[in-house]
């Protein structure tokens, strides 16, 4: 695994998207840097609030996946202050289960909620599906009034 917070992706090949996990147990965090890197994700990771906006700071991410469950602030704060500034793609990830958990964290900002433990191929099919829609609706967004796409005018 990458030093904390660096991209974590497998060799060469092009990293897909860039993923940011907040979590304070260094095992979740590398165990979903390995398993996203090799999907060819880049994954850098955070153990707290202060570490997450850094991060956000020097570079936003395409997706967060977060705890709720952290050591010196609440995920959900944290994923309330992100929905207020963003619309990077939210999944909570975390140990609390039941209603009473899942609907505060969709409400306050989350586009999933997953409970641990989880399975990974679950993870990375909501991963890949929250990062096709957000792809489709900035491909959306680019359109004029007119609905037709812009030429790319560096030729590509």
């Amino acid at each position: 695994m990458a030093e904390e917070g660096q991209p974590e992706g497998e060799g060469d090949e092009p990293i897909v998207a860039d993923i940011l996990v907040v979590d304070d147990d260094p095992r979740i965090c590398r165990a979903l840097a390995n398993y996203l890197g090799r999907e060819g994700y880049g994954v850098r990771t955070a153990s707290n609030g202060q570490d997450m906006r850094r991060h956000i700071a020097e570079k936003p991410p395409n997706l967060v996946i977060l705890d709720l469950i952290l050591l010196h602030e609440d995920g959900l704060t944290l994923a309330r202050e992100l929905r207020a500034h963003s619309n990077v793609p939210i999944i909570i990830l975390t140990a609390r289960a039941g209603a009473e958990y899942e609907v505060p964290g969709l409400e306050g900002g989350a586009d999933d909620y997953m409970v641990k433990p989880f399975d990974e191929r679950i993870l990375l099919a909501r991963v890949h599906s929250l990062l096709r829609r957000t792809s489709q609706q900035e491909q959306v967004s680019r359109r004029p009034e007119g609905g037709q796409a812009r030429e790319d005018v560096r030729g590509e």
